[in-house]
């Protein structure tokens, strides 16, 4: 019995793969009438913004399709360090990837109203960011709002996850995640900007080190249902003065560590 020669078979293996792989299309998309340009990709049915040009006015409205599929992505790194943008608006997209707007630095306004996943970095450094709308989202990565200065609202109604440093250096002075099941280290850490006064935390059943960390002007927190608290969780929250809590859960190393002396926690 002959044998396929081993050179022969690596051959028919890599084109069995490529004949597997999804086929990558690359096209432009033009708006003459708004000047928006937009480099985007198609596969498996389902399109990929990977970069361009904004309009003048600073206004980056995705279509909902492009190459007659249906817009599902901004690519990582899109528009990263972008000088241009100031509203990014896109009512298809459903997934935002890695650093795909960080160190834009003119972004003001995000509303993307079907997005489920906002990966890490995708917005870090986006300093005068002021206005985020994320109503289906229900993943944050790490560092996804990272030193947004400027951002002092935040309302995330389906968000389960939240990242390492999602939100640290942000000076929130509002924080709505009813359903955020886990939150993770340095992710609202205040480092001199926090202005939170109460947290509620409904389905919060693990807070990470340093979460709070350095929010001077939290006074109260809610968190019937945690279950673990890292190390120094709210470390120098020198305001605090209740925690209420719906058990015991685990506490790490110095979760209160420089609260005030009247500190009361209630379980």
């Amino acid at each position: 019995m002959k044998t396929i020669p081993q050179n022969l078979r690596n051959a028919l293996a890599l084109l069995l793969l490529m004949a597997a792989s999804p086929a990558l299309h690359a096209d432009t998309y033009t708006n003459p009438d708004s000047g928006l340009v937009l480099q985007y990709t198609i596969s498996n049915g389902e399109a990929t913004v990977t970069g361009g040009t904004v309009p003048s006015d600073g206004k980056l409205v995705i279509p909902e399709t492009l190459g007659g599929v249906t817009v599902v992505t901004i690519g990582e790194s899109a528009f990263n360090s972008n000088p241009h943008v100031k509203e990014v608006s896109a009512k298809s997209v459903t997934r935002v990837e890695k650093y795909a707007f960080s160190l834009s630095q003119t972004v003001t306004t995000i509303h993307l109203p079907k997005v489920v996943h906002i990966e890490d970095g995708s917005f870090t450094r986006c300093v005068d960011l002021l206005t985020v709308s994320l109503p289906e989202a229900t993943s944050i990565g790490d560092e996804a709002f990272y030193d947004c200065v400027s951002l002092r609202r935040l309302c995330l109604p389906k968000v389960t996850s939240i990242g390492n440093q999602a939100f640290s250096q942000c000076p929130l002075a509002k924080l709505s995640i009813p359903k955020a099941a886990t939150i993770g280290n340095h992710a609202f850490y205040g480092g001199g900007h926090a202005t939170l006064t109460t947290v509620s935390l409904p389905g919060t059943v693990s807070i990470g080190n340093f979460a709070f960390g350095d929010c001077t002007d939290l006074e109260s927190v809610f968190m019937p249902k945690v279950r673990s608290i890292g190390e120094r969780a709210f470390y120098y929250c020198s305001a605090l003065t209740g925690v209420y809590l719906g058990g015991k859960p685990t506490l790490g190393a110095n979760s209160f560590r420089n609260a005030p002396a009247d500190l009361t926690i209630h379980h």
